[in-house]
C-alpha cells in the first residue's frame, strides 16, 4: 500500500505538471485516503502538500488553505524542521492568492532566514518571489522589485533554467507596475524563450500574456491583441480555465481600446463564464471589470 500510494502520487505530479488538473487531483486524492487508511503520517503530509499546490494551480485557493494548515500540524508533530519552512512558504502563497498580503509577508519573512542559514537557495528564491507578490499586493512596487530581481538572482546563480524562466514573470509584472516596460519586456520575453526551451507551454503562454499587457500599455494593440489570443489558444487547449479567464479579460481590454466593441464583449463573456467557479477577491475584481465592457 505504500508503493502503491507512491505510484499514485506520482502520476498526480505528473499530471499536474502537464496541467491536466481535474486528473492529477485525483489521483493526489487517492493516494492520501491510502496514507490515512494505513496511518502513515510522513506521507499524508506529503499527499496534503501536493494537493495544496495543485489547488493553487486550479486557483481553488480556499481549498488549499486547510490543507496546507494540516500538513504543517503534522509537521509539527513529527518535529520535521526540512517540511515546515516549505508549507509555510506555501502556505502563503494561497494566502497572497486570497490577498491576505500581510499574513503571507509575516510567513515568508519568518521563513527567507531558514532557507538562507541552510544554504538553500531555490527555497529562498521562492519565498522572494512570493515576497514580491505581497509586496506588490501592497503597494510598494520598490520592494516588490528588489525581491523579484532577488529571486532571479539566486535562480541564474544556481544554474536553474526552470526558476529563472518561472520567477522572470514575477519580475516582468513588477517591473510593468513601475512603469519600466522596457525592462518588463525583457523579462517577459526571456522567460516566453525559456519556457519554450523547457517545454512548459502554459508558462510560455503566460510569459506571452504579460507582454501582451506590456505592449497595450505601450499603445501596441495589434501585438497585444496577438499575444493575448496565442496565450487564450494555449490555455484553452489544455483546461487551464483560470488562466483563460485571466487572458480572455486581458484580450477584451485591449480590443476595447482598439474600438473593437463587439468582439471584446465576445471575450467578455467567455471570460466571465469561465469565472463563475472562482469566488475569490482577484475573481470578484475582474467579474466587475468585464460586467463594465458588456
Amino acid at each position: 500500500r505504500l508503493g502503491q500510494a507512491e505510484l499514485l502520487e506520482s502520476l498526480g505530479d505528473a499530471y499536474s505538471l502537464a496541467y491536466d488538473l481535474d486528473r492529477g487531483d485525483e489521483y493526489q486524492r487517492r493516494a492520501l485516503e491510502i496514507r490515512r487508511r494505513i496511518g502513515d503520517l510522513p506521507g499524508v503530509l506529503l499527499s496534503l502538500n501536493g494537493l495544496g499546490l495543485l489547488q493553487i494551480r486550479r486557483h481553488h485557493l480556499a481549498e488549499a488553505l486547510p490543507m496546507f494548515e494540516e500538513a504543517l500540524g503534522i509537521c509539527f508533530a513529527l518535529e520535521d524542521e526540512h517540511w515546515a519552512p516549505v508549507l509555510q512558504a506555501n502556505l502563503a502563497e494561497a494566502l497572497i492568492g486570497l490577498e491576505r498580503y500581510e499574513d503571507a509577508e509575516a510567513l515568508l519573512r519568518s521563513e527567507l532566514p531558514v532557507f538562507r542559514a541552510r544554504g538553500d537557495a531555490l527555497s529562498a528564491g521562492n519565498a522572494l518571489r512570493l515576497l514580491s507578490a505581497a509586496r506588490r499586493g501592497l503597494g510598494d512596487v520598490d520592494q516588490a522589485l528588489a525581491a523579484a530581481q532577488g529571486a532571479v538572482e539566486l535562480a541564474v546563480g544556481e544554474g536553474n533554467t526552470l526558476r529563472e524562466a518561472y520567477w522572470l514573470l514575477e519580475l516582468g509584472t513588477v517591473r510593468r507596475l513601475g512603469g519600466q516596460l522596457a525592462a518588463a519586456l525583457d523579462s517577459f520575453r526571456r522567460s516566453a524563450d525559456l519556457q519554450h526551451g523547457l517545454g512548459h507551454r502554459v508558462r510560455e503562454a503566460q510569459a506571452w500574456d504579460g507582454e501582451g499587457e506590456v505592449q497595450r500599455d505601450l499603445g501596441r494593440l495589434s501585438e497585444a491583441i496577438e499575444l493575448h489570443g496565442r496565450a487564450a489558444d494555449v490555455f484553452r487547449s489544455l483546461g487551464a480555465r483560470w488562466l483563460l479567464a485571466v487572458a480572455l479579460r486581458n484580450l477584451a481590454t485591449a480590443l476595447t481600446a482598439a474600438g473593437r466593441n463587439s468582439q471584446a464583449r465576445e471575450q467578455a463573456s467567455e471570460a466571465l463564464s469561465l469565472l463563475a467557479e472562482f469566488p475569490d477577491p482577484a475573481a470578484e475584481q475582474a467579474k466587475a471589470m468585464l460586467r463594465a465592457l458588456i
